[in-house]
């Protein structure tokens, strides 16, 4: 259904789309391209045109057009898409918890990627609701069973720790936990971004 995987790049958008990252794939490509500079800048002289940038110029250019490029098509990606699509979609009511869900600059939670028995994803989508999608009915039913105060309250710590600047609840009374929390966690997702298998397919992008 065109509305199921509207939500699905939405989703995906959420994890990928963000300046963080993007910016992280550029100072990859920079580094990359400025690396042996001096052969690197010589082998580009002798193939440019008249009308074509200094080399400096071009690894500014080329690095953000190919980290744009590179973001758009982790949104687009089919086999990611696919899974999500594929996924059993609940949400889960905390409105008789009380203590409402917060969200942030990184509000999906993502477990066990998204092919194995026991992945899931967790994304606050109101102050009182909790999307969750998972591939089978027992890790739902487990995640489900979860009483509803201690899920908020785990969501809550999650989205705020895993924040890289911002966090958004509906009032001041839990100041002093944001405070506590805030972005404790934010290097694990440019962290993620550094890892050998993230880098390989951004230098795939860019013809590396």
């Amino acid at each position: 259904m065109p509305s199921r995987s509207a939500w699905s790049r939405f989703v995906t958008g959420l994890i990928f789309r963000n300046p963080e990252r993007v910016r992280e794939a550029r100072k990859f490509l920079e580094d990359f391209w400025l690396h042996d500079y001096d052969n690197r800048v010589e082998e580009y002289n002798r193939a440019k045109k008249p009308s074509d940038t200094d080399y400096i110029d071009y690894i500014a250019s080329s690095a953000e057009r190919v980290g744009l490029r590179f973001t758009m098509d982790q949104i687009d990606n089919t086999t990611i898409g696919s899974r999500i699509n594929e996924m059993e979609w609940w949400t889960i009511d905390v409105t008789k918890v009380g203590r409402k869900l917060f969200t942030s600059d990184r509000p999906v939670i993502l477990e066990h990627g998204l092919a194995h028995p026991h992945s899931y994803l967790l994304l606050p989508i109101s102050p009182t609701r909790l999307f969750l999608a998972t591939n089978t009915r027992e890790q739902a039913n487990t995640l489900r069973a979860i009483p509803n105060r201690e899920l908020v309250k785990s969501v809550n710590k999650h989205v705020i720790r895993r924040a890289q600047r911002y966090a958004w609840g509906t009032d001041k009374t839990e100041l002093s936990f944001v405070a506590k929390h805030l972005s404790q966690d934010a290097h694990l997702d440019i962290d993620f971004f550094r890892t050998p298998r993230a880098q390989l397919a951004l230098g795939e992008k860019a013809g590396i």
